[in-house]
């Protein structure tokens, strides 16, 4: 009896491991530094970087919320605090995502500073581009990541074929997991 309630338990335990897509991995001109996509059943897209095969960041969210308006259409006036309530309600840029393209490219050039302690720097990197579109609104957004040999960078991109042109960061979503590594937003 004790051993079946057990196994009953671990079952239902297992349901509700998560299965995440693989969306691409993208490594470093020396390939020391790699960086892995992944997309959540929630359509969060995830991302995690290795270096010499030690996880440097673990499995981390990116995306945000907006606000809506810029501009408040009500204050409303509490005994601790205002809240500012939008004329157009505020959205999500972080979940319900599908995947509709992957590029990939290579860069590697010399350049010679004008001023500095270097006489040249080497820019040399791979390129991934990750074209995201939200299933529910329509709203297109990319990713764009880049692998050196001594670190990553990513940034969002909003193609300009959309009515997304000013807008204001009301949550930053965009995780960072292992304490080995920072992010700057």
């Amino acid at each position: 009896m004790i051993v079946s309630a057990v196994l009953a338990l671990l079952c239902a335990c297992t349901q509700e491991v998560q299965k995440f897509e693989d969306v691409s991995t993208l490594a470093s001109p020396d390939g020391q530094v790699k960086v892995s996509l992944t997309l959540s059943p929630q359509g969060t897209l995830r991302y995690s970087v290795n270096y010499g095969g030690t996880p440097v960041v673990l499995p981390s969210q990116l995306g945000f919320d907006l606000r809506g308006t810029v501009k408040a259409e009500k204050y409303e006036y509490g005994t601790d605090d205002v809240t500012k309530r939008d004329a157009r309600p505020g959205f999500s840029l972080h979940d319900g995502f599908e995947v509709v393209g992957c590029e990939t490219s290579s860069f590697d050039e010399t350049w010679s500073p004008v001023w500095g302690e270097e006489s040249e720097i080497r820019n040399n990197y791979n390129e991934l581009l990750v074209r995201l579109c939200q299933k529910e609104s329509g709203r297109l957004m990319n990713v764009r990541f880049r692998a050196f040999d001594d670190g990553v960078g990513f940034r969002y991109e909003f193609p300009d074929n959309q009515p997304l042109v000013y807008f204001v960061i009301k949550h930053p979503c965009t995780t960072c997991f292992d304490g080995t590594a920072f992010s700057l937003f």
